[in-house]
C-alpha cells in the first residue's frame, strides 16, 4: 500500500490535499484533527505559490498538531491559516504568528502561548481553561461563549475584543490592555483586572462577584449600575 502524503496549504483558508489512490481535497482541518498520521510519509506545510515552508518526515507518533508546533518553532508564519476544533491542549507554542487565524471550537486548555501575535482571530466556542496567553498581541480577537477559565492575560493586549457569553472564572488580566472590549453576560467571578486599563470596557449583564476594580477603574468602565457593583459585588478600592 503506497503510503499518504499530507499537504498544508497556507493562505486565506488552510487546506488539506491528501494524495491516496487518486487526489481528494479536504476542506478544514477538523477532520482529521488529533488524529495520529501514521500512514503519512511526508507532512508539508506550504504558502500559497507552493513553496514548502516546513516539512516533517513520517513519525508515527506525529499528529497534526505536533507538526504545527514544530513549524511554529521553527519560525514559521501561520497567519489566516484555518484550523478550526484543532486539538492544541498541553501544547507550547510561544512566540507563534497566528493572525486572523480561525481557532473555532479549538481545544487549548494549558497550553502556553506567552509572546504571540493572535490579532484579529477567531476563538469563538474555545476551550482555553487554564491557558497562558501573557504578554501576547491579541488585538481584536473574538471569542464569544469562550471557556477562558483561569486563563492568564498578563501583560497583553486585547482592546478592541469580543468576548461576550463566556466562562472567565478567577481570569487574570493584570497589567491588560482591554480598552473597548466586550464582556457583556460573560461569568467574570473572581477575575484580576489590577493595572488593566478598562477605557469603555462593556461589562453589562457580566457576573462581577468577587472582582476587584480601583475606583478609576470603575468611572472608565461601562457597568449596569456601577454604584450598585461597588456595594454587592466588587471591592472598589
Amino acid at each position: 500500500m503506497s503510503k499518504l502524503k499530507l499537504i498544508i496549504l497556507l493562505g486565506v483558508l488552510l487546506n488539506i490535499s491528501i494524495t491516496y489512490a487518486g487526489h481528494i481535497n479536504i476542506d478544514g482541518i477538523s477532520t482529521i484533527s488529533g488524529t495520529t498520521l501514521n500512514e503519512i510519509e511526508v507532512i508539508q506545510i506550504k504558502s500559497k505559490d507552493g513553496t514548502v515552508l516546513y516539512e516533517a518526515n513520517k513519525n508515527g507518533n506525529n499528529t497534526l498538531a505536533s507538526v504545527l508546533v514544530e513549524a511554529v518553532k521553527n519560525g514559521i508564519d501561520l497567519r489566516n491559516a484555518y484550523l478550526p476544533k484543532i486539538n492544541l491542549s498541553h501544547q507550547s507554542i510561544e512566540n507563534s504568528i497566528l493572525e486572523y487565524t480561525n481557532l473555532r471550537q479549538a481545544n487549548l486548555s494549558e497550553s502556553n502561548f506567552n509572546n504571540s501575535n493572535l490579532s484579529g482571530s477567531d476563538l469563538t466556542l474555545v476551550k482555553a481553561k487554564r491557558a497562558v496567553m501573557t504578554n501576547s498581541n491579541m488585538l481584536a480577537i473574538r471569542a464569544v461563549k469562550a471557556n477562558l477559565a483561569y486563563v492568564d492575560f498578563t501583560g497583553s493586549d486585547l482592546s478592541d475584543s469580543v468576548l461576550a457569553n463566556g466562562n472567565m472564572k478567577y481570569t487574570i488580566f493584570s497589567g491588560t490592555n482591554l480598552v473597548n472590549v466586550d464582556f457583556r453576560s460573560s461569568d467574570l467571578t473572581g477575575a484580576k483586572f489590577s493595572n488593566s486599563n478598562l477605557e469603555r470596557t462593556d461589562f453589562r449583564g457580566a457576573n462581577l462577584l468577587g472582582v476587584e476594580f480601583s475606583t478609576k477603574q470603575i468611572s472608565e468602565a461601562i457597568l449596569d449600575k456601577a454604584d450598585w457593583f461597588c456595594r454587592k459585588s466588587l471591592k472598589c478600592m
